[in-house]
C-alpha cells in the first residue's frame, strides 16, 4: 500500500486545510482536545486527497519469487511470444518450437529453486527457526501458531 502525492493533490490538500473551519482548536481551553480535533481534521482531510492505494507488481517485469533472475523474466517473456505464436500460426513447427522452449524454461526454473532453497539450508544450518521457515516455504503450508498459555501465579 502507498499514497500517491501529486502536485493537484497537494494543491487541493492546501485549499482544503485553508478552507476547514479551525474554529474549534483554537477556541478549546484543553490543549489535548485541541490537538485531538486538529487531528481528526487533518487526518480526515490527508485520507480524502491521499488515499491508500494498493500497490501492483508487474510479474514481468520484476521478479516475484526471490529465486527468479531478470534472464529468467527475459526467458518467460519469450516463452510468451513464443506461445502466441503457436497461437496464430497453428503449425507443427511453432508449436515443436514452443514445446521445446517451455521444457527448457521449466528445467531452469526448476534448478534455479532448488540452488536457491540448498543455498538457504546451507545458510541457516544452525538456525532451527529459520530452517523450519524455509521448510514451510518449500512445502507451501503456513506454521501453526504456537499457543502462548498465560501462567497464572
Amino acid at each position: 500500500m502507498e499514497r500517491k502525492f501529486s502536485e493537484k493533490a497537494q494543491q487541493n490538500f492546501k485549499t482544503a486545510l485553508n478552507a476547514n473551519d479551525w474554529t474549534p482548536v483554537l477556541t478549546s481551553d484543553n490543549a489535548q482536545i485541541s490537538y485531538n480535533i486538529f487531528e481528526e481534521h487533518f487526518n480526515s482531510l490527508f485520507d480524502i486527497f491521499f488515499p491508500l492505494v494498493k500497490k501492483r507488481v508487474d510479474k514481468n517485469r520484476f521478479p516475484i519469487q526471490p529465486w527468479f533472475t531478470m534472464g529468467m523474466l527475459v526467458s518467460r517473456a519469450t516463452l510468451k511470444n513464443l506461445y502466441q505464436t503457436k497461437l496464430q500460426n497453428n503449425s507443427e513447427i511453432h508449436e515443436n518450437v514452443y514445446k521445446q522452449y517451455r521444457n527448457i524454461n521449466n528445467r531452469v526454473v526448476r534448478l534455479s529453486k532448488k540452488m536457491y532453497f540448498e543455498k538457504q539450508f546451507k545458510k541457516n544450518l544452525f538456525n532451527l527457526k529459520s530452517t523450519w521457515k524455509l521448510l514451510f516455504e518449500v512445502i507451501k503450508r503456513k506454521p501453526k501458531k504456537i499457543l502462548k498459555v498465560l501462567m497464572l501465579f
